[in-house]
């Protein structure tokens, strides 16, 4: 019994583990260092209004297709690639 706890125990931490180091590899990953900084704050600024612009787009075009009742509904083909291009486009966007 005693070994069973320690196991699922072991396994736990070792996912947290795993989970903590792949955040700060993903953090430093993208940190700019400190005399660079500056210059990318504007661009980072730029890259937040150009997602949000994209996002608002998105959601406008979603509801404009959900609000129309005289539209054809969109089979699964349609909708699944119309879910890619907004998930492209957010993924793009964030790089």
């Amino acid at each position: 019994m005693f070994s069973n706890t320690f196991a699922r125990v072991q396994l736990n931490s070792e996912k947290l583990w795993w989970y903590e180091r792949y955040t700060a590899i993903h953090d430093y990953q993208w940190r700019v260092p400190s005399p660079f900084n500056v210059l990318f704050i504007p661009y980072r600024i730029y890259n937040v209004f150009k997602r949000s612009c994209c996002l608002k787009k998105d959601i406008e075009a979603a509801t404009e297709v959900v609000g129309h009742k005289d539209k054809k509904v969109m089979n699964p083909k349609e909708y699944r690639r119309r879910l890619q291009n907004i998930i492209a486009c957010n993924i793009y966007n964030k790089i």
